[in-house]
């Protein structure tokens, strides 16, 4: 039934004062595993503190248009939807619990959605850094678990919180999780990192950095992470970083690097150069091949 789980290491932060934990699911499936196992670790929190739940997948949320309007200080994503809704129940909670499903090897179209609209947490993800968060990924086919965990666990970093917890769940009827002992009884482990803190144990050829599992070898002794853009070498104990390494995308300055810097740039770039991108595309505009129903 368990094909991987990561495990938790103590840490030196923790959730004690926690007054609000938001469970978020990324599912059509009602009663799926995703969502029983948000509601488990939920329980397990002590009866003082406010539990709350977001499903993406029943949330109205629109696909980004790119416009960087969110880039713009003060402002905020001006597509009328629910995404502004989600962030501020983020914003309102001391600690995340997030659960999504494995579809054809990547998490469920929902999630995606909603991270392509986070453009504006990059550029101000001081709002949200601190708040402890677990992540939950199930799949059900064996050897099916694909990509997703890894596109998962980047979500966290993404908003800066402290990522105490990570597991992959081998669960396809639903409930059939929580029929596992073991899965139990990780649960309740994670439900205790909310609370006391910890850290997610990183395998010895994963990204030594961001911890993905998923490098790209760019020689024999070398490698590339694609998520969080660290370059290495491979050695017989494991991966190692460059010397000469950037800093991680995802760090703070990484993350003003990319948001508040070459993004804002690019649009800058754009309306300076429009007059002569219009003309470019000016041939196409009247091939008009679209299949329409």
């Amino acid at each position: 039934m368990r094909d991987r789980f990561i495990g938790l290491g103590r840490g030196e932060e923790g959730g004690n004062n926690m007054k609000r934990v938001l469970g978020i699911i990324a599912t059509a499936r009602r009663f799926g595993n995703s969502e029983l196992m948000v509601k488990h670790i939920l329980s397990r929190l002590p009866v003082q503190v406010e539990k709350r739940m977001l499903n993406l997948a029943e949330l109205k949320l629109e696909y980004c248009r790119a416009c960087y309007k969110c880039l713009e200080p003060g402002q905020s994503c001006p597509l009328p939807d629910d995404l502004n809704f989600v962030l501020e129940e983020i914003r309102q909670a001391d600690a995340i619990v997030l659960a999504v499903p494995v579809y054809f090897l990547g998490p469920h179209a929902s999630l995606k959605v909603f991270a392509d609209r986070l453009l504006g947490v990059g550029a101000n993800s001081e709002q949200y850094a601190g708040k402890a968060c677990v992540t939950i990924t199930t799949y059900g086919a064996p050897g099916w678990m694909g990509y997703a965990q890894e596109v998962v666990d980047m979500l966290p970093k993404l908003f800066r919180f402290q990522h105490v917890g990570s597991l992959l769940v081998h669960a396809a009827l639903p409930g059939e999780g929580l029929a596992n002992p073991q899965v139990v009884a990780e649960l309740d482990r994670l439900a205790r990192a909310l609370q006391t803190g910890g850290e997610v144990t990183r395998a010895p050829f994963a990204c030594p950095d961001c911890g993905s599992g998923y490098v790209r070898l760019q020689q024999a002794d070398a490698f590339l992470c694609p998520l969080c853009g660290s370059t290495g070498t491979v050695g017989q104990a494991g991966l190692e970083l460059g010397e000469s390494r950037q800093q991680s995308r995802f760090s703070p300055e990484g993350l003003k690097e990319h948001f508040n810097h070459w993004l804002v740039e690019m649009k800058q770039k754009f309306l300076q150069n429009r007059v002569q991108l219009k003309e470019v595309q000016k041939p196409y505009r009247g091939l008009d091949w679209w299949v329409r129903k």
